[in-house]
């Protein structure tokens, strides 16, 4: 009777969890569409990509079947509707803490030695982004505004 033991004591709290660390990912997901540290509105735009809000509405559906539905196979026990509301409450708590953090000053940040940007990791990023640049001036087929390379009349 392990399994009635399980459904009994343990099943909500770990269907919780379950839900909880997926319902993190979700908001998670909405947070890192603005990265930068102005951009305080991750709903700015939240509509313009389809295949976004797909992702999210399905992966919420998805979680709600398989905590609901998916039983002794998943381990889960169906929760009530005040359950369901308390994991997404938890999750949606990421994007609370997604504003706290943009507003974290830059100096906070250099006092740890993971967040301090060495000289060799500013000139691997700059030349990164010399070499992006180069690859779309070359899909473009010009440089400067001029042929990218000249042989004779013909100009690639």
């Amino acid at each position: 009777d392990n399994k009635e033991v399980f459904m009994d004591e343990l099943g909500k709290h770990y269907t919780m969890f379950f839900n909880i660390f997926v319902f993190l990912q979700v908001f998670n997901e909405i947070n890192a569409r603005k990265l930068k540290r102005e951009e305080l509105n991750v709903f700015q735009d939240f509509f313009n990509n389809p295949i976004f809000l797909l992702v999210v509405i399905g992966t919420f559906f998805i979680q709600i079947v398989f905590s609901q539905f998916g039983g002794s196979v998943l381990r889960c026990v169906s929760l009530d509707a005040d359950d369901f509301f308390f994991c997404i409450l938890i999750g949606a708590g990421s994007l609370v803490v997604g504003v706290i953090i943009k507003r974290i000053p830059d100096s906070v940040f250099q006092m740890f030695p993971i967040f301090r940007e060495s000289e060799e990791r500013i000139s691997v990023i700059r030349q990164d982004k010399d070499k992006l640049h180069m690859r779309e001036r070359l899909r473009r087929g010009s440089t400067k505004g001029g042929s990218f390379l000249q042989i004779g009349s013909m100009k690639f």
